[in-house]
């Protein structure tokens, strides 16, 4: 709790910064494509969701580097095909981890010789999340159930980082559309369960073990925004 009460007061005090000077703000979403890293079981599938997020950005007449933050819903997780051996009949199932996702990074342009725009741009920058809740309590009790991560050992608080590049497809000066590409690993665990539980196979009736497991999202994003430039003249 002390170390995301650290980041958003970081967050506040960039934003307080900005606002006594020009800024960009605006909005932010599209598609994520989730994995995830599971000690315990290494057959993942991709779980695909959606995004959406505020963000602000600080502005630079030379068109040098910017700081930015946003703060934004994301869902993590990844998916599970399941087969029936008696019909060969095949289930997938998602599970999902909803986060409040708090990002403050860097930004800078990239130069391309002989041409303005499109201009293309990176960014680097560090990840807190809160899990909001997730789907796990659809599983239990059913014959699959032994494959699922349990409620009580979700973590809440979690961070990772953030890696962007994208796209800026207009040179107008209060109104620039562009799309992102963020790669967003974990470096915290968003499920830590260390040690083995026994439990009842619902089908069977005989006891089944949930094994030992640390799980880590790793996300792929596409996102597509409009930033919006603030611009305060001193007169």
């Amino acid at each position: 709790m002390k170390k995301l009460g650290f980041v958003f007061f970081l967050f506040l005090f960039v934003q307080l910064d900005l606002v006594s000077q020009s800024f960009y703000f605006g909005p932010k979403g599209g598609l994520t494509i989730g994995t995830q890293r599971w000690e315990a079981y290494s057959t993942r599938r991709p779980l695909l969701n959606i995004h959406a997020d505020l963000f602000i950005e600080s502005y630079s007449p030379e068109k040098k580097g910017s700081f930015y933050g946003q703060l934004g819903y994301h869902t993590r997780g990844s998916s599970i095909r399941f087969i029936n051996t008696l019909n060969l009949n095949s289930l997938t199932q998602g599970y999902s981890f909803n986060n409040l996702s708090l990002i403050l990074g860097v930004k800078s342009p990239v130069q391309v010789a002989g041409r303005s725009y499109p201009s293309y741009f990176y960014s680097v920058g560090i990840r807190g999340e809160y899990t909001l809740f997730t789907n796990l309590e659809e599983f239990l009790g059913t014959v699959n159930a032994n494959f699922f991560p349990l409620d009580q050992f979700v973590r809440k608080f979690m961070y990772g980082i953030n890696i962007s590049g994208g796209i800026l497809f207009d040179k107008r000066e209060f109104v620039q559309p562009f799309i992102e590409f963020s790669l967003q690993p974990d470096l915290s665990p968003q499920y830590d369960q260390y040690f083995d539980i026994t439990t009842t196979n619902p089908w069977t009736g005989q006891p089944q073990i949930i094994r030992a497991n640390k799980i880590r999202n790793v996300s792929f994003e596409v996102s597509f925004a409009v930033k919006f430039l603030r611009k305060v003249i001193y007169e």
